[in-house]
């Protein structure tokens, strides 16, 4: 059951990612994406990087899979 609650929150931040990057793109207004949401737009020149300076805090992710 965990899992499931785990996995379902999982798709729920992809998806707000996913909508902020939207919303970006449609000049919304800006937004704080994860790398991977943001890079490839970047690259294309459709989204800008704001502040380079300043970066969240670093969050370190253990993970063990047995």
């Amino acid at each position: 059951m965990f899992s499931y609650h785990r996995a379902k929150l999982a798709e729920c931040l992809v998806m707000v990612a996913l909508a902020l990057r939207r919303a970006a793109l449609s000049g919304l207004g800006i937004a704080k994406l994860p790398r991977v949401a943001a890079d490839q737009e970047v690259q294309a020149g459709r989204l800008a990087v704001v502040s380079a300076a300043w970066q969240p805090p670093t969050l370190a992710i253990h993970a063990l899979d047995v």
